[in-house]
C-alpha cells in the first residue's frame, strides 16, 4: 500500500495482501487507529501529532514488524506485532502487545509502558540507550520472561523518569508462571528502580543514586549478572 497523507484527523482502518503486504500512513496530523492488518509483512505508521486507539478493545495494528512515530503521543494502543520500534513519542509510548515483543533501542528511548506475553530487549548498538529527559519505563508481563539479550546494555533515565520491570509480576499474574528476568544495567537520576520476577532474577547494575532500589523475586534467586563489577 503506498503512502497516504492527511491533515488533522485520519481515522484509519486498512487491510494489505499479496506479497510484500506492507501498510505505509503518513499523516500531517493525528490519527485514530483502526485495524491495520499486514500478515508476516510491515507496517509504517507516521503521524505528525498523536496516535490514539480508535477501535476500543479489538487489536490495531496486525504485522510482523511495526515501526511508529507520534510526536504527539502514542496511546492505548492493542498490538498483535513481533517487533517494535516506536519514536518521536512525547509523553512516552502506553502500548499492549498480544505476541510476544523484541524491543529496541529507538523504542526505548522514547520511554513508556510496554506489556507483552514476553519482552526481549534486542542489543543496543552503544550500549546504552539514553530515554527522553523526564519519561519513565515500564516493562510489565504477566506470565512471561523479560530479557536483555546483552546484559552489558544500559537503560538511563534522568530527570524525573523511573524504571520498572516486572517479569511476571504484572497485576493479574498468578504465582508460580516461573518468569525470569535476566536484565542488564539500569540508571536513574535519582528516581527509584524496581525489579520483580515470579522466578529468578539477573542483574547487572542497578544505580538509582539516592532513590531506593527494589529487587524483588518471588520464588527464585538474585543472581550477579555483571561479575565483579
Amino acid at each position: 500500500m503506498s503512502p497516504t497523507r492527511s491533515p488533522t484527523w485520519l481515522f484509519l482502518s486498512a487491510t494489505a495482501v499479496g506479497s510484500p503486504a506492507n501498510i505505509d500512513i503518513d499523516s500531517s496530523g493525528n490519527i485514530a487507529l483502526g485495524s491495520l492488518t499486514a500478515l508476516g509483512d510491515e507496517v509504517t505508521l507516521t503521524a505528525g501529532g498523536a496516535i490514539t486507539d480508535g477501535n476500543g478493545a479489538a487489536v490495531n495494528v496486525t504485522a510482523h514488524k511495526l515501526t511508529i512515530t507520534g510526536p504527539g503521543g502514542i496511546a492505548g494502543l492493542d498490538l498483535a506485532v513481533d517487533s517494535l520500534t516506536a519514536s518521536g513519542v512525547n509523553p512516552g509510548a502506553v502500548l499492549t502487545n498480544a505476541n510476544p515483543l523484541a524491543l529496541d533501542a529507538t523504542s526505548l528511548a522514547t520511554g513508556g509502558t510496554f506489556s507483552a506475553p514476553s519482552i526481549t530487549i534486542l542489543d543496543m548498538p552503544t550500549d546504552l540507550t539514553v530515554v527522553t529527559p523526564g519519561a519513565s519505563v515500564l516493562l510489565t508481563t504477566v506470565a512471561g520472561n523479560i530479557i536483555f539479550l546483552d546484559q552489558n546494555d544500559t537503560i538511563q533515565t534522568s530527570g524525573a523518569g523511573t524504571i520498572t520491570v516486572q517479569a511476571g509480576t504484572a497485576p493479574g499474574s498468578v504465582l508460580g508462571n516461573d518468569a525470569v528476568a535476566i536484565i542488564g544495567n539500569l540508571k536513574t537520576q535519582n528516581q527509584p528502580i524496581s525489579v520483580s520476577a515470579d522466578s529468578h532474577i539477573s542483574i547487572g547494575l542497578l544505580d538509582a543514586g539516592n532513590a531506593k532500589v527494589t529487587v524483588d523475586s518471588k520464588r527464585g534467586l538474585i543472581l550477579d549478572g555483571n561479575g565483579p563489577a
